[in-house]
C-alpha cells in the first residue's frame, strides 16, 4: 500500500509539474493564422536578420520576445520603415502592412529572441 501511495504522489507531482513547466519561457505555439513559424534566433550585435520576406503589402502581426540581454529593435518594412523597441526581458507585439520584417540587434552583444507572425 505504501508503494501504491508514493506512485501516486509521484503521478501527481509530475502531472501537476508538468504544466507549469511548460508555461515557462515563451510560448510562441502556432495559431490558425500563424503564416510565419515560431521561431527562435540568434542576431549578432549591430546587425539584422529578416524573419519574414517575400511579401506584399500583408497586414500581419508580429511578436517578439527578447530573452537576450540588450535591446532588439523590430523593423517592420513596407514603403517605409515602422521600428519598434523590443527592451531586453521583455515580449513586444505589432501589426502593420509589410513586405519584410527584421529583427536588429541594437546592443553591443548578441541578441536573442523568439518570433512570431500572424496574418490579421
Amino acid at each position: 500500500m505504501k508503494l501504491v501511495n508514493v506512485a501516486l504522489a509521484s503521478f501527481l507531482v509530475v502531472g501537476l509539474a508538468a504544466p507549469a513547466i511548460a508555461a515557462k519561457g515563451d510560448d510562441m505555439t502556432a495559431g490558425g493564422n500563424t503564416i510565419a513559424d515560431p521561431g527562435s534566433t540568434s542576431i549578432p550585435a549591430g546587425e539584422s536578420v529578416t524573419v519574414l520576406g517575400g511579401l506584399s503589402n500583408e497586414d500581419v502581426c508580429v511578436t517578439v520576445s527578447n530573452s537576450g540581454k540588450d535591446a532588439i529593435r523590430l523593423d517592420l518594412i513596407d514603403t517605409t520603415a515602422t521600428e519598434v523597441p523590443v527592451p531586453a526581458g521583455a515580449t513586444v507585439s505589432h501589426c502593420a502592412s509589410v513586405d519584410s520584417v527584421d529583427l536588429f540587434c541594437v546592443g553591443t552583444r548578441t541578441c536573442t529572441a523568439t518570433w512570431r507572425a500572424d496574418k490579421l
